[in-house]
C-alpha cells in the first residue's frame, strides 16, 4: 500500500475475517524515497456493546520500521479519538494488527482506524 499526502486509512477486522496485517502478511506501507509516515490511530467506541469499558489503553498491533530499527506499538487511549502514533524514520513501514476477538456480551470493545500519510520532511 503506498501512503501519499491524501490519508489512506486501515480499519482493525474480526479474527475470521481477512488476513492482512498478520505475522505471515503484514501491512507494508511506502511512500517514495525522501517522505515519511506519519500514523494517527482514529478510535471508535462499540455503542452495540453492554459494558461500561475501563480507561485503561488498549494495545492492538505494532508498527516496524526497519529503517530505523525501531517498533511502535499501536495502542488506542480512553481520552482521545485522534492520536499520532508514530513518523517513520525511513519510507517503508510494515503493520501487524492483532485481530478482533469474539466479544462477550458484557465487553466492550473499541474499533480503530489507522491513518497514514506520506510526509516530506526537509
Amino acid at each position: 500500500m503506498t501512503a501519499s499526502k491524501n490519508p489512506t486509512h486501515i480499519i482493525n477486522q474480526s479474527a475470521n475475517q481477512g488476513i492482512c496485517g498478520t505475522k505471515s502478511q503484514p501491512w507494508i506501507v511506502d511512500v517514495p524515497i525522501g517522505q515519511k509516515i506519519r500514523i494517527s490511530i482514529l478510535t471508535f467506541r462499540d455503542t452495540h456493546s453492554g459494558g461500561g469499558g475501563g480507561k485503561q489503553s488498549s494495545c492492538q498491533g505494532i508498527i516496524v520500521d526497519e529503517t530505523g530499527k525501531r517498533n511502535a506499538s499501536i495502542c488506542r487511549g480512553e481520552s482521545q479519538r485522534e492520536k499520532e502514533l508514530y513518523l517513520s524514520t525511513g519510507s517503508q513501514v510494515k503493520i501487524f494488527l492483532n485481530p478482533l476477538e469474539p466479544r462477550k456480551h458484557d465487553e466492550d470493545q473499541a474499533l480503530i482506524l489507522l491513518k497514514l500519510e506520506g510526509e516530506t520532511v526537509f
